[in-house]
């Protein structure tokens, strides 16, 4: 579910404005109406957990609808089912939210391999600025501390998030954790550069 920059341009101009609204489909978000009546959403118009909950409780750009009612979810509620439908979401969430709020715009990086892929924002814009991303994020799961290697063309962050106050051990039961826990959790990062013969020589 990659999406060109001219292609994301266009989406994150449609969730301007007031809200549009979604509905959960499995481990995805689907987009049922946007944010202008005149805009009809394509049929693979989706997003991730943490990009749909992000843009929701965050950005407040969307509005996220129950399955079987006609109401809109609260945060707690779209937290626990989100954590439901896919184990690994409130990890992603903490990584995709640090990112965020540093200025970067993320984008799946299934295509390539990993979990995000980085891109600069224009000052003022949401819009991707270059046609590629410079980097490929890739978070490594609890307890993992070597390396993960990836077939990437791009540089690679790997990300680790550490919960604040866990136990002794160092480990907390990630099935447990609140939204306000999860806003206190760090994310550690190390990055690798791509070695080129040709230039490294």
């Amino acid at each position: 579910m990659e999406a060109s920059g001219g292609k994301r341009r266009r989406e994150d101009q449609e969730l301007q404005g007031s809200p549009s609204i979604a509905h959960v489909l499995g481990d995805w978000v689907r987009i049922e109406r946007t944010s202008s009546e005149s805009v009809i959403p394509r049929p693979n118009h989706f997003l991730s957990l943490e990009e749909a909950f992000y843009r929701a409780f965050i950005l407040g750009n969307m509005r996220i609808r129950a399955a079987s009612e006609d109401r809109i979810m609260e945060l707690s509620e779209a937290w626990s089912l989100f954590s439901e439908r896919n184990a690994e979401f409130q990890r992603n969430f903490v990584v995709y939210h640090h990112y965020c709020q540093r200025g970067w715009k993320l984008i799946q990086g299934t295509k390539y391999g990993c979990n995000f892929l980085l891109y600069p924002r224009e000052d003022g814009d949401n819009s991707v600025r270059h046609k590629h991303a410079p980097y490929a994020v890739q978070i490594l799961p609890d307890g993992i501390d070597g390396m993960t290697w990836l077939e990437v063309s791009k540089e690679l962050i790997l990300a680790s998030v550490e919960a604040v106050g866990a136990g002794e051990d160092g480990e907390r039961p990630r099935s447990i954790l609140s939204y306000e826990d999860a806003c206190k959790m760090r994310v550690s990062e190390m990055k690798i550069a791509r070695w080129e013969p040709e230039r490294d020589r």
